[in-house]
């Protein structure tokens, strides 16, 4: 019976250092794990779809979407190259203007007499611009206000965002012939002015280009009349003129009261330009009053 007892003894001090081991812990400390570490994020592009298993898009991705998402006359939102791979990636904005364009003016803006190489200049530079050109040989400010009011103004309203107006040197050497002095002539380009920005239109207006080459009707006089209207064009801007582009210095070398030689066609008579003088000139055009269009 002893040797039972002392064999029953012996088993409980087996069993029992073993249950502690297995039993789980009381405190309640030790229950809580750690969590699990988090996947990276993938890398976030900003307003474009993912592609492939990566969730962003390469360089190439993005440059070719930035092309096809900016279409004429609209501003789109697109990533920053600089943006891929961050989800603070920057954005930029890409603007674009779509004109069109009524011009005014004599035979060196008429299609017809070989002049207005400026607006296929300026047609170049922006392709989505739309130029009607009513311009017209031999026109002094008076008629092209009586076209004007006859063929842009009777037009829907919103037809034509802008207008140019270059004329006035028909005017100053008629002066004596036709009454033309400088009061009639500021007159009648303040009317085309102030009605064309009374229509929501933006006016461009170009100051009488260097004709002191036309010998046959160039004076003293009629340098001082050009050099008064010019002014008083240009001090127009922030009135009735939104953008002047001064052509007077723009297209004279040496002399200020003739343009270039080299500007001359191959029958010069001082007072119609060829074409790398237009050429200067519409990228003058542009630059002053077009440089965001497309």
């Amino acid at each position: 019976m002893a040797l039972r007892r002392l064999a029953f003894a012996l088993g409980l001090l087996v069993i029992l250092p073993t249950a502690c081991r297995t039993a789980p812990e009381s405190h309640p400390e030790s229950q809580v794990r750690a969590p699990a570490a988090l996947p990276a994020p993938s890398p976030i592009v900003l307003g474009l779809p993912s592609k492939g298993t990566g969730g962003g898009l390469a360089q190439s991705d993005v440059t070719s979407l930035d092309r096809e998402r900016v279409k004429e006359g609209s501003a789109t939102t697109v990533p920053s190259s600089a943006g891929l791979g961050s989800a603070a990636g920057a954005q930029h904005q890409v603007s674009h203007r779509q004109y069109s364009v009524a011009a005014l003016g004599d035979s060196i803006t008429d299609y017809r007499t070989l002049g207005g190489g400026y607006l296929r200049h300026l047609e170049k530079r922006c392709p989505s611009i739309k130029i009607s050109n009513f311009g017209k040989g031999g026109d002094m400010v008076n008629q092209m206000r009586r076209r004007f009011e006859a063929d842009i103004l009777s037009a829907p309203p919103g037809t034509y965002s802008d207008l140019i107006v270059f004329g006035g040197v028909n005017d100053l050497y008629s002066d004596e012939t036709a009454g033309r002095i400088n009061t009639k002539i500021e007159a009648d380009l303040a009317a085309i002015y102030s009605q064309a920005k009374q229509a929501k239109m933006r006016v461009i207006a170009l100051t009488v280009a260097p004709w002191g080459g036309f010998k046959r009707y160039f004076t003293p006089a009629r340098s001082e009349h050009t050099q008064s209207l010019n002014a008083w064009i240009k001090s127009q801007k922030g009135g009735l003129v939104d953008e002047v582009i001064d052509t007077y210095p723009l297209l004279s070398c040496g002399d200020p009261e003739r343009f270039c030689e080299a500007y001359e066609f191959s029958r010069p008579d001082g007072l119609h330009f060829n074409r790398e003088a237009h050429d200067k000139l519409g990228e003058a055009v542009w630059a002053g009053a077009f440089g965001d269009c497309r």
